[in-house]
């Protein structure tokens, strides 16, 4: 935060507001008001902008629409249908993680599950970072709630993308295309 926002003084000697540039009242320091503070925050926080993002989608997949929220209490009724505190691990949980997968949630459409994890959702960037996502000026606009295998799904995308661009850095060759064309 504080690489992204250093703290500078006008030629005033008063201190310059590290996100919008204003001069900063007193007593503030840092900041000249409570929406800069939040605004460079959710730039700059994942807690935050995870937080702003569950607030947005409740936990609603952008891609397939699964309700992850509905899937972690169903998860959790049957946690404790079988008498286990939900986040404790052991055999019981794993019968109940089976169970869960036979039941196949219809949202879900048989989509396989890791459920020893804290989230059964996460935040995903639709511009990725590494093409230029952290440059949207809106930065809640740029982020999408994906479930795991989705996101997983996404990854892998990006990934392989990449992989192509860095074989083939301008395109495929005239003979590649020329082969692809052939009957």
């Amino acid at each position: 935060m504080v690489q992204r926002y250093p703290y500078t003084r006008g030629p005033d000697g008063k201190n310059i507001c590290r996100y919008c540039h204003g001069t900063v009242p007193r007593p503030r320091i840092y900041w000249c008001s409570a929406a800069c503070v939040d605004a460079a925050y959710l730039r700059c926080d994942p807690k935050v902008q995870r937080r702003k993002v569950e607030e947005r989608d409740h936990g609603v997949c952008a891609v397939c629409g699964l309700d992850t929220g509905a899937v972690q209490e169903a998860y959790n009724r049957a946690l404790n249908a079988v008498g286990l505190a939900a986040g404790r691990y052991s055999e019981p949980h794993k019968a109940v993680a089976e169970r869960m997968r036979a039941l196949r949630i219809a949202s879900s459409q048989g989509k396989h599950w890791a459920w020893d994890i804290g989230h059964l959702w996460e935040m995903d960037h639709i511009v990725p970072v590494i093409e230029g996502g952290d440059e949207i000026d809106d930065v809640l606009s740029n982020l999408r709630t994906l479930c795991i295998p989705c996101h997983k799904r996404a990854t892998k995308d990006l990934a392989g993308r990449r992989a192509r661009e860095r074989h083939c850095p301008q395109g495929p060759s005239e003979d590649a295309t020329k082969r692809a064309a052939r009957p």
